[in-house]
Parts: structure tokens; sequence; C-alpha cells
């Protein structure tokens, strides 16, 4: 998992979804009001190009596991559950609303907002296969259940586009990750990241960036070290699969250059 900064659109056809997405909020909204059931449509999926292309802000990648996507094995979900909300075990979330304990009613009122979608595979996204997303979002402390009050919430699983995922989440090169905190750990257990073949796909890439790197410095004395910098830069980038094993590859390398570098210039073997 990369941070992500993805930049609203201006086109006329996603401030018209906008506008039909914030209408049908308040539309749910006053159902509510009259007792009456929400009936979730598609309509958060009408721009879907947005967060699954490979031109967009997601690269065309899993915003969870990073591998690429397609329109067929890739879907955009909901970071906070539209509809229903189970703790990391599966159990149902339970609230005490209006005096009586009842199941959560899910974040109905962010069903629509587009910082609330996510592009994901399915794997992340179902939850079917024992691990994986489905409706389980664990938090720290209390849940919302209000429109307004996710603010003061504590979600246990990272968002891409707000968290750092590598204040909590680390990578060794077997493609193994390893938490660093608790919200790390939920969201490795939560989405399963070191389940499937993850981990053999991210060590091959671990590899194959070593390789790339080293094939860099071979070259190195015919070029300035600016050339360096940028062939290394374009290892890192955030369009291919797995970046963030690509960006820990190439830290462990140039540590261990410059420690043999230390060395040398120490008089040692």
């Amino acid at each position: 998992m990369i941070k992500i900064s993805p930049v609203e659109p201006t086109t006329a056809s996603w401030k018209k979804w906008r506008q039909s997405c914030i209408k049908k909020t308040t539309s749910d909204l006053q159902k509510l009001i009259n007792g009456d059931q929400l009936v979730f449509t598609d309509l958060y999926k009408a721009q879907k190009n947005f967060y699954i292309d490979v031109a967009g802000p997601f690269r065309g990648k899993c915003a969870y596991c990073e591998a690429k996507i397609t329109r067929q094995y890739g879907d955009v979900e909901h970071y906070r559950p539209k509809g229903a909300v189970q703790h990391e075990d599966r159990s149902s979330v339970m609230v005490s609303y209006d005096g009586n304990l009842r199941e959560h009613p899910g974040y109905y009122w962010l069903a629509y907002d587009w910082t609330n979608l996510l592009p994901s595979c399915v794997i992340c996204n179902s939850g079917s296969e024992g691990f994986g997303k489905g409706v389980r979002f664990p938090v720290d402390g209390a849940y919302a259940f209000r429109p307004g009050d996710e603010g003061a919430e504590n979600p246990k699983l990272l968002h891409p586009c707000y968290d750092e995922p590598d204040d909590h989440l680390s990578l060794d090169s077997t493609g193994v990750i390893v938490e660093k905190t608790e919200r790390g750990r939920a969201t490795k257990d939560v989405l399963g990241l070191n389940e499937r073949n993850l981990p053999r796909d991210r060590c091959q890439k671990w590899q194959d960036i070593l390789e790339r790197i080293d094939r860099v410095f071979a070259r190195s004395s015919d070029h300035a070290p600016e050339w360096i910098i940028s062939e290394l830069q374009v290892l890192q980038t955030d369009d291919q699969e797995y970046a963030a094993v690509a960006r820990a590859a190439v830290r462990q390398r140039l540590t261990q250059i410059v420690r043999s570098a230390q060395v040398v210039l120490a008089g040692g073997p």
C-alpha cells in the first residue's frame, strides 16, 4: 500500500455526477426520517473510470494490495461500508440508538461520497475467501452512526489517501508485510495482505528491482550523478505494481551501498 493524493476532477460529467450523489444522499436521509427503507443504487459506480483507469490517480491498481486490476477484476468499494458494519471477527457491530441496542446501519450517508470510494481488487473487497474486507470496519473506540460523527471515529483500517502506510507497515525481502502498529496489523489481517500469492509476487518484484538497481550502478561510471538519481526515481513510480516493494528495495540496496563505501573509506576489508 502506498499513499495516494487524488485531486477531485472538474469536468462537467464529474460535477453532474456529484450533484446527483448529493441529491440521492439528501433523499435517503429524508427517507430515514420518514421511516422508509433505504435502497442503494449503483450511482456511486458511475465514475468508475476515475478510480480504476491506469491514467487515474490510483494507476489502475487496488488501493489496498497494489495488484493491477481491470474492469472485470476490480470495482469501486466503500472504505466505510454503506449498509452494514462488522467487527474484525465478522460479528455485527451493535450501537445504542434511541435507547435501544441495534445493528449498525452502515455509513449510509457516505454511500455516494467520492472520498469514501476506493478501487479494489475482488479479493480485497469481497471478504469471501476467509480474508478480505467485505463489510468489516474495525475501529478503536466508539462507532459513528450518524452523519458527521465519523470525524471523531478512530478507524483501524488504513486509508491510502489520508494515512501514511509506511508509518504502519513495512516489507521484508521475502515479500512479507510486517506491522509496525496496531492499525498496520488490522489492515494486514483484514485485507489478507500476506495471503493469496501476494508475498511471492512481492518477492519477485523485490528481486527484479534489485537487479535493475545493480544494472544502473554498473553503468554509473559513464553517467553523471543526476542520471543515477533519475534512473532510481523511475524504479519507484506510483504506476507500477507493488510500488511500495520497489521503494523498500531501493532503500535497502542504497543502504547496503553506503555501508560498503563507509567500510572502504575506513580502511576495512
